[in-house]
């Protein structure tokens, strides 16, 4: 805690100084790079350091890796920090506040394999300064200003890792990008648009790519699925439609998959069920429609059978291929440190968000690994709820609310051992409420609210104590705290009263719902009436002739008949 401050009139041989994670202020000595000229590796990272990168950090010409990360500097990087350390081969600059033009990154050594620049406000577009470092296996350019079009190029370098998301770049992508050696692309979050070129197809490198939150349109092409080695696919929030090809059942090693919020339609494809070692599938937010396929018990949602090593390194581990975790052995030779550089190093962690408990959840590293869920909310699905699912015993979050989905709640579900968010609102469902729900223990967020549910809700012990009306309102027929509808069988009876305090009547029958219920009813017989008429001239004119008839039979009688009686009672009561 304090500022950090290291004596300006003397020269220290210190070869790494790692003082991360302390509480640190104020701004560096900006004499720093004189005062340890030695150093190769430097670590600042989470701390409270502000104001500008001092420009004496170019002359530590022994530096390998630079980590100022998460702190409050700002300004421009000062040119000469990559112009004169020729070993740097890490460079951490994220979440600052530096700025200025990211084409001026720039330098003629090579060395460099890991670039962050992430939550930064860096503007400019992305220029040939990338192809000065050709070794760089790790670019991490995320969440700053940067704009334009992805340049071609770009997929001729060595690069690993791609990080691009949250930006302003335009246009499509590159079809170059499908022949490199990238492992993790991310371009979320720009403002990139049209179709994805058919030439886009999924390498056998490629293993996590995300394309959320563009304005991609068209027809999912096939040739995405062409990377058998793929591990999270997330191509939500776009403008895509048509159906889902029935190639996705190439993705044999795929865990993540997220293509909500498109256009998507039409039947869920079976060749999902292939996707054995999905834990995590989105499909919400488009509309997709018929049942949903029974065999989705098939999919492990958690359970993973597979040895899924590999993307536990990807996700939440370190690339072995470029693993710069630096090993500094300590070897005391002639009173000096030798230092045994292995390059590469930071991990780069894929991240996907998912709809649980009612929130949205960001979800990464060991995070997403261990997150397991199922969300086809804001469909048409129609059908029964499959028994099959109960299968599912290592799902955490299942949300099929806003569907057409009819039946019962199958009593099978009970097998949801691990569930702790569960969603059945607005649908069709009916009947009661399984009590055999009652053992689902880690069950945090549940809603059948705005179903057609009846009878008793479950007893309020367990989980189940710590569920409020809202998780069922909207069924009529459903009783018992904590809604305020009593289940007693004992009907009392009610006669008609009428309230004068407020001028309504109160009892069996709502006299302004029997009026209403009564002037539709006519209006319904009198148009159903007209119709007929309407249709079948021969009843018509049978109705105008009884019309008349009437007429004149009533014209007769008041008259004709009705004088003549009465001048005959007015002759007898005169004469009498």
């Amino acid at each position: 805690m304090g500022s950090f401050d290291l004596s300006s009139n003397s020269s220290f041989a210190i070869k790494c100084m790692d003082i991360s994670g302390n509480h640190f202020h104020g701004k560096l000595q900006q004499h720093i790079g004189s005062i340890i000229p030695t150093i190769a590796v430097f670590n600042l990272s989470a701390n409270a350091f502000d104001g500008g990168i001092p420009f004496s950090m170019g002359s530590m010409l022994s530096l390998s890796v630079l980590d100022l990360s998460s702190n409050k500097f700002f300004g421009e990087i000062p040119d000469n920090l990559l112009a004169n350390s020729s070993k740097l081969g890490a460079l951490v600059l994220s979440n600052n506040r530096l700025s200025g033009q990211v084409s001026k990154i720039k330098s003629n050594q090579t060395s460099l394999m890991s670039l962050h620049l992430s939550g930064n406000q860096f503007t400019g577009t992305l220029s040939s300064w990338i192809s000065h470092y050709p070794r760089l296996k790790l670019l991490d350019i995320s969440d700053n200003y940067i704009s334009g079009e992805i340049p071609n190029f770009i997929g001729n370098l060595s690069s690993r890792i791609l990080n691009m998301a949250v930006n302003k770049l335009e246009g499509t992508i590159p079809c170059e990008l499908s022949t490199s050696k990238l492992s993790l692309l991310d371009i979320s979050y720009n403002n990139l648009l049209g179709n994805l070129p058919s030439c886009l197809k999924g390498s056998s490198e490629l293993k996590h790519l995300n394309l959320e939150g563009n304005g991609f349109i068209g027809t999912i092409p096939e040739t995405l699925f062409n990377s058998s080695n793929m591990m999270m696919l997330n191509i939500g929030s776009n403008s895509f439609s048509g159906e889902i090809p029935t190639s996705i059942g190439n993705l044999s090693y795929l865990r993540v998959l997220l293509l909500r919020g498109n256009n998507l339609r039409g039947l869920l494809p079976k060749e999902l069920c292939q996707l054995n070692e999905l834990g995590i599938l989105d499909l919400s937010h488009n509309s997709f429609s018929g049942p949903m396929p029974s065999c989705f018990s098939c999919i492990s949602f958690g359970k993973v059978t597979k040895d899924v090593s590999d993307f536990a390194q990807y996700v939440g581990g370190q690339y072995k291929s470029f693993e710069m975790s630096y090993n500094f052995q300590s070897k005391l030779t002639n009173k000096e440190f030798v230092i045994e550089d292995s390059y590469s190093f930071f991990i780069e962690q894929a991240q996907a968000a998912l709809v649980t408990k009612a929130i949205s959840n960001e979800y990464n590293g060991w995070h997403l690994e261990l997150m397991s869920g199922l969300d086809l909310s804001c469909n048409q699905l129609t059908g029964e709820l499959p028994v099959e699912l109960g299968n599912l015993s290592s799902i955490l979050s299942l949300n099929l609310s806003h569907n057409q989905l009819t039946g019962s709640i199958p009593r099978a579900w009970e097998n949801f051992g691990q569930i702790e968010s569960l969603d059945l609102s607005h649908n069709k469902l009916s009947g009661e409420i399984p009590s055999e729900l009652i053992s689902l223990h880690f069950l945090e967020v549940f809603s059948v609210a705005y179903n057609n549910l009846s009878g008793r809700l479950l007893d309020m012990i367990g989980q189940f104590a710590t569920f409020d009306n809202k998780s069922y309102e909207g069924n009529l027929f459903l009783c018992g705290p904590p809604l305020d509808t009593s289940c007693s069988t004992d009907v009392p009876k009610l006669s008609p009263s009428f309230d004068a305090s407020n001028g309504k009547w109160h009892g069996i029958i709502d006299p302004v719902f029997f009026l209403a219920s009564f002037t539709a009813t006519y209006l319904i017989f009198l148009l159903g009436f007209v119709s007929v008429l309407y249709v079948n001239p021969y009843w018509r004119q049978r109705l105008f002739l009884i019309i008349q008839n009437f007429i004149d039979d009533c014209h007769f009688m008041v008259f004709y008949t009705i004088p003549k009686l009465f001048t005959k009672v007015v002759k007898k009561l005169y004469f009498a």
